[in-house]
């Protein structure tokens, strides 16, 4: 198989797991029980007004018609309009997008090299103390929940320290400070690096244990020259859908530390959505999330796939 039709497979699986998840999200969030009109307007509302508000949104027409044309708007960039507010979705999510964006980028830009550093020496130093320490530390990350490590932070360093704000508000219009940023980004990183440390060192020792590693330590080669010239260039592809793989976790928690420390993003947008019926704008956030989720994953099959010689000679 060539190294194009491969390519090309792996886009027609995204794009099916789209068309997948829209169909769950839009008919899941249809089929919730109650009335999202109702819910929208109140309990004290009339019928008459469910009643309007209800044909104002389609809600009122047949569930496949309302389905394609959610999925014809969305296809065009229009997700509808808020259901309490009546604004479009695309004004509500727009600058929340923005902060999530900005939030998860950060702490990619830490997590990434601090992950591939401790994973590769882990990996090289097993069974040695390096090893040990990093093994029992990433452990004892993997076993407390985000919120609970976002409480502790917020405990340390805004109430005895006194040195980071408690929550990290960020108005409309206001620039997101680096100071906003740290508890946030420091709470995700500890949330999600054990698990990413832990894969990439199982990757390493993998490639480290194969038999072309042997050969080069029977030739006589330093451990140097092992881990930088043989190693870590056949590692690089696992460890590329590695980090691919964590990105769910990551968006997962996100959610959770956005409400801990009241961050204007995508992730409290939704919980906000979701308690007050906003069935639009929660469709609109799960597709979103979705589509990034598959496009980093079908981005990183593609590196693995652009770096495996055997498949860019065609064979």
């Amino acid at each position: 198989m060539s190294v194009w039709r491969l390519i090309a497979g792996r886009v027609a699986t995204g794009v099916l797991t789209l068309a997948a998840v829209a169909i769950v999200v839009f008919f899941g969030m249809s089929w919730l029980p109650g009335n999202a009109a109702q819910v929208a307007l109140g309990h004290t509302a009339t019928p008459a007004a469910v009643a309007a508000l209800e044909h104002q949104f389609g809600l009122d027409r047949p569930i496949i018609s309302q389905f394609f044309s959610w999925l014809g708007g969305m296809l065009h960039g229009d997700f509808g309009h808020s259901l309490p507010t009546g604004v479009t979705v695309v004004s509500v999510i727009s600058d929340k997008l923005t902060n999530t964006l900005v939030l998860t980028a950060v702490t990619m830009a830490v997590l990434v090299p601090v992950g591939l550093l401790l994973g590769i020496l882990s990996a090289w130093r097993q069974g040695h103390d390096l090893d040990h320490i990093v093994g029992g530390t990433t452990l004892s990350l993997i076993a407390v929940p985000s919120f609970v490590l976002g409480t502790t932070f917020i405990v340390i360093f805004a109430f005895f320290l006194k040195l980071l704000p408690a929550v990290s508000v960020i108005n409309p219009g206001q620039p997101i400070t680096l100071r906003l940023l740290v508890l946030p980004v420091l709470t995700l990183l500890c949330a999600t690096i054990g698990q990413t440390i832990r894969m990439i060192r199982a990757s390493m020792i993998d490639v480290l244990e194969s038999p072309f590693i042997e050969m080069a330590r029977l030739r006589g080669a330093s451990e140097r020259r092992i881990l930088f010239q043989h190693a870590l260039p056949n590692a690089i592809g696992p460890t590329i859908a590695i980090l691919a793989l964590n990105i769910p976790w990551l968006i997962a928690d996100v959610v959770v530390v956005e409400q801990v420390f009241a961050y204007r993003g995508l992730g409290s947008t939704l919980v906000g959505a979701v308690m007050s019926r906003d069935i639009p704008t929660v469709q609109a956030i799960a597709m979103i999330i979705a589509t990034v989720i598959v496009v980093v994953n079908l981005t990183a099959d593609v590196i693995v796939i652009l770096l495996n010689p055997r498949l860019r000679r065609g064979g």
